[in-house]
């Protein structure tokens, strides 16, 4: 608890673990949260940037590094949260009633070097934010995750699961496929199978994970959880605690511990006063147990920590994590807060006991109650869901307040559209908005007066079945540019340097497909050749990737970029483009048939859907541009061609194009 850098070094060394080997995801929880310091210093070291180059590394480089890897951060909803920009990570905010979602955990899985499946843990007092990785004095503790560990991850893992599933059925109005930002759900059930399948060996050195999760069953207090392990009697304790409950609250669990000596370690404010209700510090004069106040022999900041430290006849027992010593976090489990701690038997506690030393609770500069005791933060009268569906382009919100709140509500705002909020039968408020945008907007606003004075809450919105340029996390790709790569590509050396990658592609806002449509197709037989050629000389790259050189799924992105350019605001294609594209996605789908046919990689399905539905959407103005050919009537000697000629020449075309077509 005396190094300021405490939480960032265990987080590079759990990430070192990985080194040669693979993160497969990562997930972050957190009571506050800020996204701008999260981005700009946290994910660039899982991208693997060193230290003193942070700052420096864009955003689209770490989107790239970290394009495999599943990332999700879960905060709560309470604290108003700020929103996250184009990282390539899951937000998710969640709230309790009258409790807070407090545990402050990341757990990455993965493999080693060796291949070997692995889960690596960190559980401490710090929030994902300046002050709680740079200012404050933090506790912090790491594990590899073993079998105790998993089976007290899953719970919360569940519990999570439970809230992102929540959060889209309440705005999924008309139960469509759902791919929300970050994939939370889908990264969620991929650690819950990691840590089923993996972790399941005890690991006897690792110290012990203790989670706090609200139950109606639940007949015990956190504390007595946290101690049930202890068989032998408590001698002394010190408990370090930014926060207490005031004595009412207390004095039961303090009577738990039934220890002979009680230190307590407050923290100073930013005048320099101690914080700890003037009622607790009354009960403990008037105690029968032996107390005392201790500070850190080096005072020089605000302390966040939170530690219990159990002292018994040949073992210290040390509790740290998010756990203030109050009523939420230590109290019942029946309601409460959701917190994590991690409990050390530690045999020598010489290098802790030197940073604390004694005080003298007469002449302590003491803060007023005000200050410090458990003040429960200000909860907005309002709650907001919101999404905005970017295949859809409906942007939907949900409001949850009473109706004197709402009666203070002046307007509700997204992307400057004024949002009309209709009251719904279970007593919530609903908007629909159709509108267009051309970038993520994260954030929406209530407009509201308190008191006569204006004010604003700010709710997060979920970007649902975006692509990836479409979130910003790499411009959008250029159809005409990746052709030209293909074609300049030798199949057995590769592309040349920064040809075929993401890279090559245009900035926001060109207009690129302007110019008029040629006919070409020996082009395109020539690209989808090499293409195939290079994928058969390089079998350990994925051709259905989107981080891969000469990616199938970037393509068609692109060629569907081109067309939704390229159609005017009627929506009818004109027929050149209707021919050149009905061949190019033929020729596009026969390269997926084939590659996938002799690819190791088994991911090409879901690609294959949408080529074909988009190749089945324009099927029928193909066969009416056939069926009306001046040239083929000519060439058939008819007046008109039925519907049966018109499906011979297409099941024709089909075999030409697609050697696997039956």
């Amino acid at each position: 608890m005396s190094n300021h850098s405490l939480i960032r070094d265990a987080y590079q060394q759990l990430l070192a673990i990985f080194e040669g080997g693979k993160v497969e995801s990562l997930l972050f929880t957190s009571f506050n949260f800020s996204a701008s310091f999260f981005e700009n210093n946290i994910l660039p070291l899982a991208a693997g940037c060193p230290m003193k180059e942070v700052g420096d590394m864009q955003a689209a480089q770490v989107n790239e590094v970290l394009e495999n890897t599943q990332i999700t951060v879960v905060c709560d909803r309470s604290t108003l949260p700020e929103p996250k920009s184009n990282y390539r990570y899951g937000q998710l905010a969640v709230g309790l009633k009258n409790a807070f979602f407090h545990p402050k955990i990341i757990l990455a899985t993965g493999t080693l070097e060796d291949g070997t499946p692995v889960a690596e843990l960190i559980v401490g007092s710090c929030n994902l934010t300046l002050s709680g990785w740079g200012l404050n004095r933090e506790v912090a503790g790491a594990c590899t995750v073993g079998k105790q560990q998993a089976d007290n991850l899953l719970p919360l893992v569940h519990w999570i699961s439970k809230m992102a599933k929540a959060e889209v059925d309440r705005l999924n109005i008309d139960d469509r496929d759902i791919k929300e930002e970050g994939n939370v759900r889908q990264n969620l059930k991929s650690i819950e199978t990691f840590l089923i399948e993996n972790c399941q060996k005890e690991i006897t050195l690792s110290p012990r994970f203790m989670l706090r999760l609200p139950d109606r069953r639940a007949d015990k207090t956190y504390l007595e959880l946290l101690t049930s392990g202890i068989s032998q009697p408590i001698k002394s304790c010190r408990i370090v605690s930014p926060f207490w409950s005031n004595h009412e609250n207390l004095k039961a669990l303090i009577e738990t511990l039934n220890s002979k000596h009680i230190d307590f370690v407050p923290s100073i404010n930013h005048e320099g006063r101690y914080c700890f209700p003037s009622d607790m510090r009354d009960f403990l004069t008037e105690s029968s147990f032996s107390n005392g106040y201790q500070g850190f022999v080096n005072n020089d900041r605000y302390t966040h920590a939170k530690s219990v430290s159990l002292v018994t006849k040949d073992t210290t027992h040390c509790f740290i994590g998010s756990a203030n010593f109050t009523k939420a976090a230590m109290g019942n489990m029946k309601q409460g807060n959701v917190e994590a701690m991690l409990h050390y038997q530690l045999k020598d506690t010489t290098y802790i006991d030197a940073g604390f030393i004694n005080l003298n609770g007469t002449t302590m500069n003491w803060a007023d109650d005000s200050d410090a005791d458990d003040q429960v933060p200000t909860v907005s009268s309002y709650v907001t869901h919101a999404s905005y569906n970017w295949k859809t382009q409906i942007f939907i919100c949900v409001l949850e307040c009473s109706e004197d709140a709402f009666n203070h509500v002046e307007r509700g705002l997204f992307n400057r559209n004024y949002l009309e909020f209709k009251k719904q039968i279970d007593g919530s408020y609903l908007t629909i908005l159709k509108l267009s945008v051309k970038q993520p907007i994260y954030f929406m606003k209530i407009l509201f007066t308190d008191n006569n004075e204006q004010c604003v809450y700010q709710g997060l919105v979920a970007q649902w079945n975006a692509e990836d340029d479409e979130l910003i996390y790499s411009p959008k790709p250029q159809l005409s540019k990746i052709m030209d790569d293909l074609i300049a590509l030798d199949p057995i050396k590769g592309p040349k340097r920064n040809a075929g990658s993401k890279g090559s592609i245009s900035e926001p806002g060109e207009d690129e497909y302007e110019e008029e449509r040629s006919f070409d197709f020996f082009t395109i037989y020539q690209a989808f050749y090499k293409q195939r050629k290079y994928f058969f000389e390089h079998p350990e790259k994925d051709p259905f990737n989107s981080s891969s050189v000469f990616s199938l799924s970037v393509m068609f992105r692109a060629i569907n970029l081109e067309i939704d350019s390229r159609t005017p605001k009627s929506g009818e294609m004109n027929n050149e483009d209707v021919i050149y594209y009905f061949i190019f996605l033929s020729e596009l789908a026969s390269t997926v048939k084939e590659l996938a046919a002799n690819s190791e990689f088994g991911n090409a399905n879901t690609l294959m859907d949408k080529i074909e539905l988009t190749v089945w959407e324009l099927e029928t103005p193909f066969k009416i541009l056939v069926s009306e050919s001046r040239i083929l009537k000519q060439f058939l000697h008819t007046e008109s061609i039925g519907e049966s000629t018109v499906d011979a020449i297409l099941g024709w075309f089909k075999k030409q194009v697609d050697y696997t077509y039956e």
